[in-house]
């Protein structure tokens, strides 16, 4: 999917002439949704993994892990395509 980027500080890029920067998203949608609370987004309240209550807490990793693949789910987004796609980027092992 295509829309305007952000930076690293989330912050809506422009290019040299002030012009949005355009470009694929999803990536960028994923981190958005692992960063989201609960009812933050006005437009889909129950969207948001929530991941800052579980930092300090002793979850299991597959606790955490459905946690994402739930909410990924509920935006559309296929949890093995994503983990698929950071592997062949050598993001994650």
């Amino acid at each position: 999917m295509k829309d305007f980027l952000l930076d690293t500080d989330n912050d809506i890029q422009f290019d040299a002439n002030g012009e949005l920067v355009m470009g694929e998203s999803e990536m960028q949608e994923v981190g958005l949704i692992l960063q989201l609370n609960q009812g933050e987004l006005k437009s889909a309240p129950m969207l948001g993994a929530s991941l800052f209550q579980l930092m300090k807490s002793k979850e299991k990793r597959s606790l955490v892990e459905e946690r994402i693949r739930l909410h990924l789910a509920m935006d559309g987004k296929d949890y093995n395509a994503i983990k698929e796609f950071l592997r062949t980027k050598q993001l994650i092992k």
